[in-house]
């Protein structure tokens, strides 16, 4: 990797893509890196939103979790079909973390190379540009695309309080992490209290409890929303009422603690079905930009 010394000519040009500002694609390449030691890149364009994509289908090494990234792409240009590129993922990340994240950033594939051309610049007054080649690398990784699974509760709870309760189980070496929900066993009211729980079991034992308000719907396959920020209350407790486990499963510790540690405070979605992998939503901020992280649950014999 050496900086260029001149600008590509437009004729010189494969591709180009630029994002406006470097924010988006810093914080995908940091949460990624935690988990993928080498990223393969798509560049797709979207027929349904007329959007180019910068996108990530990986499974991890441990065949564990599967991240699925998509970043929306402000300008594109010379791009037909679909494009791929991989490169170590560490690299980028120590690239990034070093351009302000007002600046704007180009990534050119030149005809003549393999390697991805970087360019960031201070795109207001253009008085101060950057330019890396980044060397790509044989993709050795799987892919695979996240299909549309029916989940039965979405959970919205403060990343903060969900980063902190990993941590101290991480801390207290436990290796897993339950989530688990809890219903009324029976429910003639427009509203019920609903329990969303998270458990874990090492050198001490913790839980956190998350009431919350729920409407109940006649049609029982309706995903329930659950808001479990830090300031959520659910109604009182009733009395007499049985609380049933409607769902529990458990997770890594590690790799959960792999995904949240680089992310910001904000609130994030996570999905649970039982038997179903873990999907948690992480918003890029810009439009349509998002990670989803799959984490398989845990096994019998794990």
């Amino acid at each position: 990797m050496e900086p260029a010394t001149k600008k590509v000519k437009t004729e010189e040009i494969d591709w180009k893509i630029t994002f406006d500002q470097t924010q988006g694609i810093r914080t995908l390449v940091d949460v990624v890196g935690n988990i993928l030691t080498r990223v393969n890149f798509r560049l797709m364009y979207d027929a349904r939103k007329d959007c180019h994509f910068l996108c990530i289908d990986s499974i991890d090494p441990q065949h564990v979790c599967m991240i699925q990234a998509r970043l929306t792409c402000e300008k594109v240009v010379n791009l037909v079909g679909d494009e791929t590129f991989c490169v170590d993922t560490s690299i980028l990340n120590t690239l990034l973390k070093n351009v302000p994240s007002h600046y704007s950033l180009d990534l050119i594939k030149k005809k003549s190379s393999a390697d991805i051309y970087m360019r960031t610049y201070e795109s207001l007054s253009n008085s101060h540009e950057t330019h890396y080649i980044l060397s790509t690398l044989v993709d050795d990784s799987e892919t695979m695309q996240l299909t549309d699974i029916e989940y039965k509760y979405v959970i919205e709870i403060d990343l903060g309080t969900l980063r902190q309760i990993v941590k101290m189980s991480q801390a207290l070496r436990a290796s897993h992490v339950e989530f688990s929900v809890k219903e009324p066993e029976t429910s003639n009211r427009g509203v019920s209290r609903t329990t969303f729980s998270i458990a874990s079991r090492g050198d001490a034992t913790q839980e956190h409890r998350f009431n919350s308000a729920t409407v109940t719907e006649n049609n029982e396959s309706q995903t329930t929303v659950i808001r479990a920020a830090t300031d959520s209350t659910g109604p009182e407790e009733v009395c007499g009422e049985i609380m049933e486990k409607k769902y529990s499963d458990s997770f890594s510790t590690q790799y959960l603690n792999y995904f949240l540690k680089s992310m910001e405070r904000q609130i994030i979605t996570m999905k649970l079905s039982q038997d179903k992998p873990l999907i948690l939503h992480y918003p890029l901020g810009a439009d349509r930009s998002y990670i989803c992280f799959v984490l398989a649950p845990k096994t019998s014999d794990d």
